[in-house]
């Protein structure tokens, strides 16, 4: 794990570029003095793909608000099963605020950037910073929709609604606004894992949105979304995709 300051990261939107970059402070505040104090008291922690964010259980004193790359929440139960419960992606905030403990495990599945400070000073800066405590809500009640999204995923859709679906969180999560390039965080196996299905359903589904037009591959994990509006209908959502609740503003 490597460090390096905030002011060392800069905004960039090129929608080909490979590595995005992201202040990490815009989307916290607008307000220059809390701005400054973020400078002063957040360090830039880089993390490998496969370590660990968070251990369930375990007391952890600082929080990081995800900058770059994806991670997973996940929990077990006593026999050793495992599941994926959410991708953590950009702007995301890792640690429970008023607990020292976190009941998930958060673990980097790619190369993660992500912000750090003291789980106390960052809650000093939300006492003082109504700007803050009303961007940190609205947050967390788009993390509430999106686990109600999830639970209608999980608990009724076919595999194909699934899988089209988690396409347009991915596109919809994306740091760039609304591409049409996306890139698959997971394996297939993961996939699968993560919505409920087998391997191989996960691989004839996305070769039946292939066939159809709707996708195309552009890579081991590159993925073109061609015809947005028949993935919206393939999902079950009939709705606008920029309209849904994983849209993180």
């Amino acid at each position: 794990m490597t460090y390096a300051q905030p002011r060392d990261f800069e905004y960039q939107s090129a929608p080909h570029s490979a590595e995005p970059r992201f202040v990490p402070l815009p989307f916290l505040t607008s307000c220059e003095h809390t701005q400054r104090r973020l400078n002063k008291e957040m360090t830039v922690r880089h993390f490998e793909a496969g370590q660990t964010l968070q251990i369930r259980g375990r007391c952890h004193h600082r929080v990081h608000v995800i900058l770059q790359g994806t991670a997973t929440l996940s929990t077990s139960l006593p026999d050793g099963r495992t599941q994926i419960l959410r991708l953590l992606m950009p702007r995301d905030l890792v640690g429970r605020l008023g607990s020292e403990t976190t009941r998930y495990d958060v673990t980097a599945i790619s190369d993660v950037t992500a912000g750090s400070m003291s789980r106390h000073e960052f809650e000093s800066l939300l006492r003082i910073s109504p700007e803050m405590t009303r961007r940190l809500l609205h947050s967390t009640l788009r993390e509430l929709d999106e686990a109600r999204e999830w639970l209608l995923l999980l608990g009724r859709k076919t595999a194909a609604e699934k899988l089209a679906s988690f396409l347009l969180v991915l596109q919809n999560r994306s740091s760039i606004r609304h591409p049409s390039h996306i890139r698959l965080p997971l394996c297939q196996f993961e996939i699968a894992d993560l919505l409920g299905l087998t391997h191989e359903t996960v691989s004839r589904q996305l070769a039946h949105l292939r066939d159809q037009g709707i996708i195309e591959y552009r890579g081991t994990r590159q993925v073109e979304i061609r015809d947005l509006a028949a993935l919206v209908s393939a999902s079950g959502n009939h709705t606008d995709p920029h309209d849904m609740p994983y849209v993180m503003q």
